[in-house]
């Protein structure tokens, strides 16, 4: 049964029109409008540093987990650097018959200004220039295949959140000033080297402020918050923000803030999805323990489980009609993985695996779509509550058989502890 807090978090999503956030759009043309020398990479790192410091952000009442795609719940953004297709589709996002978007009051006319602003500028005008016209005819005649890559230029990373809830970003940030500090001979492969490195520094570090400015933001409405349940609230999301990401978490809310703040900077940095949340019950059970053992109870951490999955159902990614007309719902495709073997070949399956199977049966979301390695050593009653919540109606979760995919990633080189560790994408 879902909590009131969790109910009332539901309710308000799905009662929320989809609306167009041109936050990220105004951001990125003012940035562009600079004349730079600088190198691509750096460049694109620091826009990501000043989206980070300027975007709109918002808190909501009654939440735990605080971060967003956009300046409000269920807004998509816009990347205008990439989308040749949006002077045309401007028009019809508010009226398209799949997934349309409401415009804010004068946005639309501001919107058009910016598309025509990019007109012929865009990633897309350049890999339509680079295609031959057989691959036009190909693509755009007889659908052979698509081309994606004209409005994203990178999706379908499985962050190493394994390593990164036991480290925090400060460990990386270390970690690559140490590997800059040691660079002496600047030939061009140092100095192609040092450009990624600083530009990966910047990026962590635009994270961290982000999540600073949600503690500030939080720690402002404490102070004029009447209601002593929400001013809690208020500050227990201040002190987590100034924890995570930079620290490592310290409990099992903040290890979920840290994968949400991780997981909304891959999609902001690029017009991107398909990220994988990777073995969600093992890198989150330590927490999980720690958590049980201080006395939190499990219906606490389950709130927080369905939190987790309301963030990511509110969040949106921007097709053209036509793929909007193919992929109806605007499937994001974020892989959560359960169950499996370890590293040592026992199986996988604990608690956590447990509450988040039996969180579904009372919170099904499209986001994220949860999968389940099965074999042969299984243990029975998390497999037969997996079939159980899959056979309830919601589509979730799907399976896939460890005893066919270990073999067949050690076919291709990996080791047998690799080859154990495996999660969905895609």
């Amino acid at each position: 049964m879902l909590s009131k807090r969790i109910e009332k978090l539901r309710d308000r999503l799905r009662g929320t029109t989809p609306t167009i956030c041109l936050d990220r759009a105004r951001i990125a043309t003012e940035f562009y409008k600079q004349p730079s020398v600088e190198p691509y990479i750096y460049r694109r790192a620091q826009l990501f540093k000043k989206f980070e410091e300027t975007r709109q952000i918002y808190i909501e009442d009654d939440v735990l987990l605080v971060g967003s795609i956009a300046s409000r719940p269920r807004a998509v953004l816009i990347f205008p650097e990439m989308m040749n297709w949006l002077p045309e589709a401007v028009e019809t996002f508010d009226t398209r018959q799949f997934d349309p978007f409401q415009y804010l009051p004068g946005e639309k006319d501001e919107l058009r200004q910016i598309a025509q602003a990019w007109k012929g500028h865009t990633l897309g005008d350049y890999t339509d220039s680079i295609m031959t016209q057989e691959e036009h005819e190909l693509v755009e005649d007889y659908g052979v295949f698509t081309r994606g890559i004209q409005q994203t230029s990178t999706m379908c990373h499985a962050p190493d959140y394994e390593n990164l809830v036991k480290r925090g970003y400060r460990y990386y940030i270390d970690e690559l000033q140490a590997k800059l500090d040691a660079l002496d001979d600047m030939d061009i492969e140092n100095t192609d080297q040092k450009l990624k490195w600083e530009a990966m520094l910047t990026c962590l570090k635009a994270v961290i402020t982000l999540a600073h400015r949600y503690a500030d933001l939080a720690d402002e409405l404490a102070g004029t918050c009447d209601d002593p349940e929400q001013k809690e609230k208020y500050l227990t999301i201040a002190h987590n923000c100034r924890v995570v990401p930079e620290n490592p978490p310290e409990n099992f809310l903040q290890a979920a803030q840290l994968v949400l703040f991780t997981h909304i900077a891959l999609m902001t940095e690029n017009m991107s999805y398909i990220h994988s949340f990777g073995r969600f019950d093992q890198y989150m059970y330590p927490f999980y323990e720690k958590d049980l053992a201080a006395g939190v109870s499990e219906d606490y951490i389950g709130d927080v489980i369905h939190e987790f999955k309301l963030k990511f159902e509110e969040m949106w990614y921007l097709r053209d009609e036509f793929e909007s007309g193919a992929y109806p719902g605007c499937a994001l495709y974020l892989q959560l993985t359960l169950g499996g073997i370890k590293k040592d070949g026992s199986d996988a399956c604990n608690g956590l695996t447990r509450l988040f199977l039996r969180g579904m049966k009372d919170l099904q979301t499209k986001e994220p779509c949860i999968s389940f390695r099965y074999h042969d050593n299984v243990d029975e009653e998390t497999f037969r509550l997996a079939v159980e919540v899959a056979i309830s109606g919601g589509s979730h979760p799907a399976f896939f058989n460890d005893n066919n995919s270990i073999p067949a990633l050690e076919s291709l080189g990996f080791s047998k502890e690799d080859a154990s560790n495996w999660c969905l994408m895609g």
